[in-house]
């Protein structure tokens, strides 16, 4: 982890949280940095970076930086992220953040995520809740109060960080490429036979 911090010029001494991917606004970004404004009250070892390209402008969530004094908190990197350097962003993360207001099908930064073994939060919408297996790790959208209290509670729960890391895990192999080839496969034989 420490490499990749280095790489990315990031602290090593902070709990960092992750937001990756387009930055559109159903993914709840603003919904975020609401809650970045009251964990850093409490926490202010923690750093939110944000890895993506924005969809429709920037400036939205830079005031929002700016009206709520997140300015040392927030670490951004607006622009595509080639496939070559994904791995830096996910493994200097302690925490992966899915905070999206509305979601109609899977996310691939969420797919990313297992794949690294990366404790995930996400919102109960769309299929985000299928990549967690503990119900902590979920929270309702829109609601960046309870999004703040459920980050707390588990970046100052480092058992609980090394459940959702070991789950994000199992997942990973259960969702890997590999795994649903097989799956596959057994269905086509199962139909052959």
């Amino acid at each position: 982890q420490n490499d990749t911090r280095r790489e990315l010029e990031l602290p090593i001494d902070k709990t960092i949280l992750l937001f990756f991917g387009h930055i559109r606004e159903y993914k709840g970004l603003d919904i975020l940095l609401k809650a970045l404004c009251q964990i850093v009250e409490k926490r202010p070892d923690v750093l939110l970076v944000i890895a993506g390209t924005p969809w429709k402008g920037w400036e939205q969530y830079e005031l929002l930086i700016r009206k709520y004094n997140l300015e040392k908190h927030v670490k951004t990197y607006l622009n595509f992220i080639p496939s070559n350097k994904t791995a830096y962003y996910y493994n200097s993360a302690d925490l992966v953040i899915l905070p999206y207001k509305e979601f109609s099908s899977q996310s691939g930064v969420g797919s990313v995520a297992l794949a690294f073994g990366k404790p995930l939060i996400v919102t109960d919408v769309g299929g985000l809740p299928e990549f967690v297996k503990d119900r902590r790790a979920i929270v309702q959208p829109n609601n960046s109060k309870e999004l703040a209290e459920r980050l707390l509670s588990i970046i100052e729960d480092k058992t609980l960080q090394e459940k959702l890391s070991a789950d994000s895990r199992a997942l990973g192999k259960e969702y890997s490429w590999e795994n649903v080839a097989n799956k596959t496969l057994e269905v086509y034989r199962d139909l052959y036979d």
